[in-house]
């Protein structure tokens, strides 16, 4: 399995990754959350 790390900007993030999955760059989303906080 290949993985690749993309950062979507947009003001409207569902959109922004249904329109970069709509053009076919995604076989397989994986979302998560850091268990550290960044602050």
């Amino acid at each position: 399995m290949l993985c690749k790390e993309v950062i979507l900007e947009d003001t409207d993030i569902s959109k922004a990754i249904v329109d970069y999955a709509f053009h076919g760059y995604i076989d397989k989303l994986v979302l998560g959350v850091s268990s550290r906080s960044l602050f």
